[in-house]
C-alpha cells in the first residue's frame, strides 16, 4: 500500500475505536464519567503519528526549519545566548537570519538537539509538543470558563482546526504551530488577572505575551485586540472595577514587551539594512469560496496535487458559526452569554473581511501589518474564535449524542489532513543549498547597493551556490595569512602584508560588523562598486593579528538593556517574594 493511504487507513481505524468506545461507554455506561482531559490528549496523538514516518516532507519548510535550527544550535554552541548571526547561510558568507526570524521555535528546538534528536527530528519534536500543549492550553482556559465538555468540545475544534493541521503537516510554520499553544495561556493568565490582581498573573501573562512575541509577531499583533476585547466584555459582565485591572492588563504587556525588546527592538530599527520586505505588497488573497469549500478530494482535502493549500475555515466550525448566531438570534439565553456570542460573532466577521481582497489597503497602510506577507495568517485567530463558539454552543446542547456528533464531525472532516503526503529522504545538501531569507548589506540612499538589490534579487537561488573558496581574500598587494579562529561572530587571522594592501575578508557586511588590527578598529569599505556588501579593508605593510568581529549596535545594547531591567525587575520580585514567604 502506498504510504499517504497506508497513513489515511492508519488513521481511520484508530479513529472507529476511539468513537466504538465512547458510543459504547455511553449507551452502556451513561452514569460513568470519562476523564476528558486523558482522552482529548489521546485524540490529539492521532494527527502525530504521522510524524514518526522517516525523511523529512516532500512540501512545506521542515528542511528550511532544520537548516535554520543547525546554524541556531551552533551559534548557541559558541557562546551566543542570543543568536543573531547565520554564518554559514547566504552562500557562508553569512546573513542576519535571526534578527528578523522568530527565535522562541529555535531555542526549543535547540533543546531537543541537545537532547540527541537529529535536526529534524527535533523540528518534528517541536511540533508535536506544540500541537499538544494547544489542545492543553484551550482546554484550561475554556473550563475555567464554561466547564469540562464545553473545554473538550473547544480544544478538539482548536486542535483540529484545518488552518492548525496545515501549518503542521503541509507549510510546517512552526511559529505559527507554536503560536496556537501560547494563545490560550495568554487568554487565561489576562483574564485571571484581571479576575485576583495578583502579582502571580501579572508575571505569567507576561511570561507569555514575551512567548507569543518571539515566536509569532504577527499572531501577536491580530490576536492582542481580540483579548482586549474580550477583557472588556468580561468586566462589563462582572461587578468588578472596571479600571484598575486593565491598568494591571498593560502593566503586564508592558513587561512582556520589556523582556522581548531584545528581539523586537533591534528587529524594527535594522530591517531597512537588508532585502527582507522591500517593495512588498500583501495581495495573496483569495476567493470567499475558497476559504469555505476545498476544491481537493471532494473538500475534504486541505492540500492540492501541486502542493497549493486549500485555506479552509472547516466546515464544522462553520456549523458552529451558524448554531451561535441561530442561539444569539432565537435561544433564550443569559444576557452576559448573548454579549459573548455576539463579540465573538462580530469578531470572526471583522478577521473573514481580512481575508477578502477589499481588505487590501488596510494591510498595507496600516503600520506593522504589511509586514505578515501573507493575509491569510488571520485564519489563526479564527480558529480561536470558532473554537470558542463551539464551547458556548455545547454548554447550551443538552443532547450527548449530539455532542458525540460534533466531536466526530469535528474530528473526522480533517482526517485526510493528518500527515504530509510524502516522506523524501534528507537532502544531505540542504544547509549549502537553501536561499529562504538570503540577503545582502542594502541601504536605501546608496545608489550602488539599491542596484545590487534590483538585479540580484531574483537570483538569491543561485547566488547561495556561490561559495567563496577562502575565508579572506587579498585583492590588491601582496601578503601572507593564516587563519587562527573562526565561529559564527568572529573571525581570526595573523596576517602579514609585504606591501601595502587591501583585503576582502568573504562575509556580507551588516550593523555590527568591526573589523581590529592589533587591537585598533580600522574603517570598513562596504560599499566597493567590485566587492559589494562585502566587508573590505586597507592595511600597510606589517605584521598583523586581525579580528573581525559581529558586535552589539547601540540600538541592541539598548534593547538587551532594557531586556534585562525587566528580568531583574522579575528577579527581585521573586527573590522579595521567597524571603517574604519565608519569614
Amino acid at each position: 500500500m502506498i504510504d499517504p493511504y497506508r497513513m489515511v487507513a492508519f488513521n481511520i481505524i484508530s479513529l472507529l475505536v476511539i468513537s466504538l468506545y465512547l458510543f459504547i461507554h455511553i449507551k452502556i455506561y451513561p452514569k460513568k464519567k470519562i476523564n476528558l482531559f486523558m482522552l482529548l490528549f489521546i485524540i490529539s496523538l492521532l494527527p502525530l503519528m504521522s510524524l514518526m514516518r522517516k525523511g523529512t516532507y516532500e512540501s512545506g519548510d521542515l528542511t528550511l526549519h532544520s537548516v535554520f535550527l543547525r546554524s541556531f544550535y551552533e551559534s548557541l554552541s559558541e557562546g551566543n545566548l542570543i543568536p543573531r548571526w547565520a554564518g554559514n547561510l547566504c552562500g557562508d558568507k553569512g546573513c542576519p537570519v535571526f534578527l528578523f526570524e522568530y527565535i522562541t521555535p529555535f531555542y526549543i528546538g535547540s533543546i531537543f538537539h541537545f537532547l540527541g534528536f537529529s535536526l529534524i527530528d527535533s523540528i518534528k519534536a517541536l511540533l508535536a509538543v506544540s500541537f499538544i500543549a494547544s489542545g492543553v492550553g484551550m482546554y484550561l482556559f475554556i473550563k475555567n470558563e464554561l466547564g469540562e465538555m464545553p473545554a473538550f468540545v473547544s480544544a478538539l475544534s482548536y486542535l483540529f482546526a484545518p488552518f492548525h493541521l496545515q501549518e503542521m503537516h503541509f507549510r510546517v510554520g512552526i511559529g505559527m504551530v507554536l503560536s496556537f499553544a501560547f494563545v490560550p495561556f495568554l487568554f487565561l493568565f489576562s483574564k485571571k488577572l484581571v479576575i485576583t490582581s495578583s502579582i502571580r498573573y501579572i508575571l505569567l501573562n507576561a511570561l507569555f505575551f514575551f512567548l507569543l512575541i518571539t515566536t509569532h509577531s504577527t499572531v501577536t499583533i491580530l490576536v492582542l485586540p481580540l483579548l482586549f476585547g474580550y477583557l472588556f466584555i468580561f468586566l462589563i459582565n462582572s461587578k468588578r472595577k472596571k479600571i484598575f485591572p486593565f491598568f494591571l492588563l498593560i502593566v503586564s504587556i508592558i513587561l512582556g514587551l520589556g523582556l522581548s525588546c531584545f528581539y523586537w527592538l533591534p528587529a524594527l530599527k535594522e530591517i531597512q539594512y537588508t532585502w527582507y520586505l522591500k517593495d512588498l505588497i500583501v495581495n495573496d488573497f483569495k476567493p470567499m469560496q475558497e476559504y469555505i469549500f476545498s476544491p481537493a478530494f471532494y473538500g475534504f482535502l486541505f492540500q492540492g496535487h501541486r502542493g497549493e493549500l486549500r485555506l479552509i475555515i472547516g466546515y464544522p466550525h462553520l456549523l458552529i458559526i451558524l448554531l451561535a448566531l441561530l442561539f444569539l438570534i432565537k435561544k433564550r439565553l443569559p444576557v452576559k452569554e448573548k454579549i459573548r456570542i455576539f463579540y465573538f460573532l462580530f469578531s470572526f466577521a471583522i478577521f473573514f473581511l481580512l481575508l477578502l481582497k477589499i481588505s487590501k489597503p488596510f494591510w498595507n497602510y496600516v503600520p506593522f501589518l504589511k509586514s505578515s506577507v501573507l493575509p491569510w495568517r488571520v485564519l489563526m485567530p479564527i480558529s480561536f474564535i470558532t473554537s470558542y463558539l463551539s464551547a458556548i454552543v455545547v454548554k447550551n446542547i443538552k443532547s450527548k449524542l449530539c455532542i458525540l456528533f460534533i466531536c466526530i464531525f469535528v474530528v473526522a472532516s480533517t482526517i485526510l489532513n493528518w500527515g504530509n503526503r510524502k516522506m523524501i529522504p534528507e537532502d544531505p545538501n540542504a544547509y549549502n543549498t537553501h536561499w529562504s531569507l538570503y540577503s545582502e548589506h542594502y541601504e536605501q540612499n546608496d545608489p550602488l547597493l539599491r542596484q545590487n538589490y534590483i538585479n540580484n534579487i531574483a537570483l538569491a537561488s543561485s547566488l547561495v551556490l556561490k561559495r567563496p573558496l577562502f575565508p579572506l581574500e587579498i585583492i590588491k598587494g601582496n601578503g601572507l595569512y593564516k587563519q587562527l579562529e573562526r565561529t559564527s561572530t568572529k573571525h581570526v587571522y595573523i596576517l602579514k602584508a609585504e606591501t601595502g594592501i587591501k583585503i576582502k575578508e568573504n562575509t556580507f557586511f551588516f550593523p555590527g560588523w568591526k573589523v581590529f588590527a592589533n587591537y585598533k578598529e580600522i574603517p570598513i569599505v562596504y560599499n566597493d562598486p567590485d566587492n559589494l556588501g562585502m566587508i573590505t579593508f586597507k592595511l600597510k605593510p606589517g605584521l598583523y593579528k586581525i579580528d573581525a568581529q559581529f558586535t552589539d549596535t547601540p540600538v541592541r545594547r539598548i534593547a538587551k538593556s532594557i531586556s534585562v531591567f525587566s528580568t531583574l525587575l522579575i528577579g527581585i520580585y521573586l527573590l522579595y517574594h521567597l524571603l517574604h514567604k519565608r519569614t
